[in-house]
This record gives C-alpha cells, structure tokens and sequence, in this order.
C-alpha cells in the first residue's frame, strides 16, 4: 500500500505529531476507493475500521482517536467525552497521548497547539462553521492565550473548483 499524505510544515514543537491524510493506502472499494476515513458515506463499515486501524498503526497513534460525528456546526469537544462519537466539528486534547481527528472533503481542516506543544486541536472549517465561530470556540476551549497559539491551515477546496452563492458572502458581511 502506498500512503501519500500531508505533513504540515509548521513551527509546532517537536512533541506535537500531525498529518493530514488522502485517500490513498487504504482498503476501501470503489467509489470509496481506497482510504476511506468516514463511516458516514456508505462504505463498508469493515473497510472503514480497518482504515482506522491502518492509520493508527502506521503512524504510531497512542490510543484510538476520538472520531467525531460532524455536522458542520460548532461544538467542541474534549477527550473526555462520554460518547464513542460526539457529534462536534472540533475536538481539543489538553493531556498527553490523546488523539483529535477531523474529517473533510472540501472544507478546512485547521490544526491547533499551544507554544509547549501540551494542548491541540482540530476543526472542520467548512463555510457554515466559520461564520458560526467554531475557530474561535475550538481556541477557547484550548484553554491557553490565543498568542501562544499557533495553527496550521490544511487542504481545502478553492476558488476554482467550488463557487459559493450571494447567501455565503451575505453571512459573511
């Protein structure tokens, strides 16, 4: 199998490990083909926990992640939910060897950690979220000053390949 995935070029401290995956290295059939994260789009839900399972194996993950149910909103939630699968759109980790996931297709993911590299995040950005202020709760519930933060901006779709209605830049005005 070969994974090409994105590694963030960041100033996050060593401590601090992020990758941005594809879809490519996993098990998953087509039209899901082949690293398939989602357990929400119909791919075989043993296809989808073996992606799982590859991606925690490979990368070395301390314990599973904390798979969220996103609904494009912003809730934010911690390690210690008392759901296997809260539905959120960000997920912080204010403890050592704990693991926040997000999933897009076209939205933004956005990666956060603190100076120390003791407190991380992630948040599924897409333009409903934004306007709602799921950045700004997801660093909130990081607990630290926003200046000792920093955040790196994944993969998205643009411009040219996604256009947006005049209701989008009215929410945002």
């Amino acid at each position: 199998m070969k994974f090409d995935w994105i590694t963030p070029n960041w100033a996050a401290p060593a401590n601090v490990k992020a990758v941005c995956t594809t879809r490519s290295g996993g098990v998953s059939l087509a039209p899901f083909a082949s690293l398939n994260l989602g357990d929400h789009v119909g791919d075989d839900p043993y296809a989808v926990a073996r992606n799982r399972l590859l991606v925690g194996d490979i990368l070395n993950l301390p314990t599973e992640p904390l798979w969220l149910q996103q609904v494009h909103g912003t809730d934010v939630c911690g390690m210690g939910a008392v759901s296997c699968y809260p539905t959120a759109d960000a997920s912080v980790a204010l403890q050592k060897a704990q693991v926040c996931v997000v999933m897009t297709a076209d939205c933004l993911p956005v990666l956060f950690c603190d100076q120390a590299g003791t407190k991380v995040g992630a948040a599924h950005a897409g333009w409903r979220g934004l306007q709602a202020g799921v950045l700004e709760r997801t660093v909130q519930a990081l607990q630290t000053k926003p200046s000792e933060l920093m955040a790196w901006l994944g993969p998205a779709i643009g411009a040219t390949a996604f256009e947006v209605g005049e209701e989008v830049r009215h929410a945002f005005m």
